[in-house]
């Protein structure tokens, strides 16, 4: 429950926003008729420094949010439910700033994305951001997620029956946005002169090369490598990862006997990873390792400082990792690297040694291939080697 003091801020914050936008906007009619030209009578006096855009013969109607028998603005309802039926907190965070992204870019905005009634976007509003979208120059791949957030969005409100399912076709149908998958894909495949540099310096500091307890940092690094590179675990499920468990009977978590890590992935999807001998050794000998640390912490993996103490809290989460990517990449020499890289590696690394989209879809778990095409990160003259070499068409002239 929220305290009285959120409360007293909450209603503060509709007051300010029904202020600012007091006599400027045209009152809607019932969901899904038409608009009516009606306007407050003290919109003249009342109205704010910038005065609404028009579209076409219409603008978004902006009404004090109406209370529900559930005690929260109705207009702040699909917004609400479409974040939390979201799959992870990182998709609810990059959606929840393109639907920001997209309320600053309504006619007459920027507005605050929780109080704009999206129910009441028509074709015009929408067709508002996606030329606003392409006018300021967006990419392809930030034009997509910002309308794919919107649609998602005027999905709840028909599922409220807010809209009828006419009103949300019509206001979710845009052209086509054409992206290459590679072009247009963020990050870098890891060569593999630098993962070698990253495992000799993992090594170093490891417990072939220093006293107890600081070799824990070193132990702990290369098992969290050996997951993301070798496995091809996101950086979100890495942490997640538990010591022991089960799901459906099985068990979860890293299985030695087996060579096999089962967890549970995005979605809530389970996943078992095969893994090859030198991830395999890295494994087993962090759980040595944190079988002498004894955390509290029921995840495989748990953050280590150079020191060799264990951190607070325990638990990783995807900053943790960011920053040791970037701290490692620094002190072992090699090129700056996100988390996500070691993923964009294990598909790459799949993509050019088996040729097999199928396959390497599976192997990373994506529902379409079309996602796994975004993990290719080979280059032009990669695809230009291999027709050369590897495709042969035209037969040649025989002696």
């Amino acid at each position: 429950m929220p305290s009285d003091n959120e409360k007293a801020n909450d209603i503060a914050q509709l007051a300010r926003v029904r202020a600012m936008f007091a006599g400027q906007w045209r009152t809607a009619a019932a969901v899904g008729g038409s608009e009516t030209p009606e306007r407050p009578l003290d919109d003249e006096e009342e109205s704010p420094d910038v005065a609404p855009t028009e579209v076409g013969d219409a603008t978004l109607a902006l009404m004090a949010p109406r209370e529900t028998s559930l005690g929260r603005p109705m207009a702040a309802q699909p917004y609400d439910l479409y974040l939390a039926t979201r799959r992870s907190v990182r998709t609810q965070q990059t959606m929840r700033e393109s639907l920001e992204r997209a309320a600053r870019l309504l006619p007459g905005g920027p507005y605050p994305g929780s109080l704009v009634p999206w129910e009441r976007l028509r074709a015009e509003h929408t067709g508002a951001i996606y030329a606003e979208l392409n006018r300021r120059d967006y990419s392809p791949w930030t034009i997509k997620i910002t309308l794919a957030a919107v649609k998602g969005v005027l999905h709840q409100a028909w599922k409220l029956a807010l809209i009828d399912r006419e009103t949300f076709a019509r206001a979710t149908t845009w052209d086509k946005v054409e992206t290459d998958s590679r072009r247009g894909a963020r990050g870098r495949e890891i060569p593999q002169a630098e993962l070698e540099k990253l495992a000799v310096y993992c090594r170093s500091l490891g417990p072939a090369h220093r006293d107890w307890p600081a070799s824990a940092y070193g132990a702990m690094l290369e098992a969290l490598f050996a997951l993301m590179v070798g496995g091809g675990i996101r950086a979100s499920e890495v942490c997640r990862v538990p010591l022991g468990g089960a799901s459906g009977g099985k068990p979860l978590g890293y299985i030695p006997s087996e060579g096999r890590v089962r967890y549970l992935a995005k979605g809530n999807k389970e996943r078992t990873i095969k893994l090859k001998p030198a991830e395999r050794k890295a494994l087993d000998a962090w759980l040595g390792v944190r079988a002498e640390l004894e955390p509290e912490a029921s995840t495989l993996l748990v953050r280590v400082l150079p020191d060799g103490r264990l951190g607070e809290p325990q638990t990783m989460n995807r900053r943790v990792v960011g920053y040791l990517c970037a701290t490692v990449a620094n002190e072992a020499g090699v090129t700056r690297f996100a988390p996500h890289d070691c993923r964009r590696t294990f598909g790459t690394r799949g993509w050019r040694q088996t040729g097999d989209g199928p396959l390497v879809q599976r192997l990373m778990g994506h529902k379409n291939l079309s996602t796994t095409a975004i993990y290719d990160m080979r280059g032009k003259e990669e695809d230009e080697r291999a027709r050369v070499e590897r495709i042969d068409m035209w037969p040649e002239e025989k002696s």
